[in-house]
């Protein structure tokens, strides 16, 4: 049985994280704050603080930082005055860059997807591990049309995997936890839908923007949108699928370090 609503998750899922910070992003709102700083300049510390955000140190610094939106700033303040030659200022900065709706785009097929999905009557909703009010990013992209339901870490203090949130996600969709399907990137955290009784989606890394992001697999699997289309593994809810690039089932490898990750 195919499902009745589809949950999905934000950043490397529905919109591209690779690029929402740059140096010239960094440089123009430095400035903004009174700090001068170089493109080039602000490239190389960009790269550092990605870097460092996924060490153990940047991980346990900022590990609160999806709780609420004050321990968003404070949290990647934090891990990223911990780099080497970042200001308080330049700090702030990197915050305003990756709380900005107009740095995040979403990837080629995100539109098609939700409107087939939309238009074949499955109910839609976002649940995202965020400090800031991802909504406005929807809206500015004309995506907040087709989103039923937002789950947001930051409005609810708890975070993926924590199987509440895909349960508060599903009665504001007003589904069952059978009925719906996660679509996410990330093993560790959207899998948590599984404890929920929520069967998952999980998608291979996302090829370099502004490829298509292969989310025509979720029609695919599930036959939603998709004209005389039998779905696969039909009467098991809870199958954890994880497909390969190719779209065929497989193991998914984690991406490596040096990533935004703001879900």
């Amino acid at each position: 049985m195919s499902p009745t609503a589809v949950l999905f998750d934000f950043s490397a899922t529905l919109f591209d994280h690779t690029r929402v910070v740059d140096g010239a992003g960094l440089a123009a709102r430095a400035r903004e704050r009174g700090s001068r700083l170089d493109a080039d300049t602000a490239q190389r510390l960009v790269d550092r603080i990605l870097v460092h955000a996924e060490t153990d140190r940047g991980r346990r610094t900022r590990r609160r930082c999806d709780l609420s939106a004050d321990e968003h700033r404070q949290g990647w303040v934090a891990t990223v005055t911990e780099v080497p030659g970042v200001t308080i200022e330049i700090a702030e900065a990197f915050h305003d860059c990756i709380t900005d709706p107009a740095r995040w785009h979403p990837y080629p097929d995100t539109a098609t997807t939700l409107a087939a999905l939309r238009a074949a009557g499955a109910r839609i909703g976002v649940v995202s591990n965020c400090g800031w009010d991802l909504r406005l990013a929807f809206q500015r992209a004309d995506l907040h049309r087709f989103v039923d339901t937002w789950t947001l870490s930051c409005e609810h203090g708890r975070c993926k995997p924590d199987l509440e949130l895909f349960r508060i996600a599903c009665a504001a969709l007003g589904v069952r936890p059978e009925e719906a399907l996660m679509v996410g990137d990330d093993p560790g955290a959207d899998s948590g839908a599984l404890a929920a009784g929520i069967p998952v989606l999980l998608l291979p890394p996302a090829p370099p923007f502004p490829a298509p992001r292969g989310l025509g697999l979720v029609q695919q699997l599930t036959g939603l949108g998709v004209p005389g289309h039998v779905p696969s593994d039909e009467g098991n809810p809870t199958r954890h699928v994880t497909p390969t690039a190719d779209g065929t089932a497989g193991h998914r490898v984690e991406p490596g370090s040096g990533r935004l990750r703001a879900d």
